[in-house]
């Protein structure tokens, strides 16, 4: 079995390419966020955004998601209909079927804001 937390650090930046492969299309983003759109999760009209934070999209919905934000965990899950177990199985192949150089591209993105982090 897979420990999630031993991938997670993996996914850090792929999340829009998981999220495109599952269905989903991730507006064009302003910054740290996302063009308002419809909800993926209750349907309605232009009332979404992502927000990209540490390689990770969280999405605010003011209907579904008003007083907090959905985790991408969360999203993979209600798309895909998936249990959590599944999810990690899922992605955990996902990771090792990314090409190297996209890795390397990513990883090198990671260690940039990881030294603003610190900063």
């Amino acid at each position: 079995m897979i420990d999630y937390k031993d991938l997670a650090p993996q996914l850090r930046g792929l999340w829009p390419e998981i999220f495109t492969a599952i269905g989903l299309k991730i507006p064009k983003m302003r910054g740290k966020n996302s063009v308002n759109h419809p909800c993926p999760l209750c349907g309605g009209d232009d009332r979404a955004h992502w927000r990209e934070q540490n390689g990770r999209l969280a999405l605010f919905c003011r209907s579904c998601a008003a007083d907090s934000m959905h985790s991408p965990e969360t999203v993979y899950r209600a798309v895909t209909g998936v249990t959590f177990s599944e999810m990690v199985s899922q992605l955990a192949g996902y990771v090792c079927h990314v090409p190297i150089d996209v890795r390397a591209k990513i990883s090198g993105k990671r260690k940039v804001d990881d030294a603003a982090e610190i900063e």
